[in-house]
């Protein structure tokens, strides 16, 4: 009987034990290597596209990563040199910079409108660069210009 209670003490002691061990895959997530940056494959906007005032601006692509991606932020600029005697009539259009989650996805593909508002009417028409900065999720990026006109 003192035999048997002491094999059941230790059979407890040793399921104890291995539960209770951390393994190295318990700790960090199993993940293949980042061998690439990145990748979009921009479909609209294009160069040199036009977008009335007061309409929205689209973006349709596909974004992808060996793998996962992270987001993709969007922004605009406007890019005619400002003449002084007329600053002021109108301003260039200067929404937020648009953030777009990718939810750690290895190929996406996006078709949405950016900036979450129309092209403001009363914005200053002409060349705009559209800059595209994707990043994946151990941080490598690509970007991707754009210029398009607002009318």
């Amino acid at each position: 009987m003192k035999n048997l209670r002491l094999l059941l003490l230790f059979c407890i002691a040793a399921c104890l034990f291995s539960a209770c061990t951390i393994s190295k895959r318990d700790v960090e997530p199993i993940s293949a290597e980042d061998r690439e940056a990145p990748r979009i494959d921009l479909k609209s906007p294009v160069n040199e596209e036009v977008y009335k005032r007061a309409t929205e601006l689209p973006l349709s692509a596909t974004f992808s990563d060996d793998v996962g991606l992270k987001q993709c932020t969007v922004t605009i600029e406007y890019q005619q040199k400002t003449n002084a005697a007329l600053k002021g009539l109108r301003s260039p259009w200067t929404p937020s910079p648009d953030v777009i989650s990718l939810d750690k996805a290895t190929e996406k593909e996006i078709s949405t409108s950016l900036f979450d508002v129309a092209i403001k009417a009363s914005c200053k028409p002409g060349q705009y660069r559209l800059k595209l900065v994707l990043e994946d999720l151990v941080g490598k990026t690509t970007e991707e210009t754009v210029m398009i006109s607002i009318k």
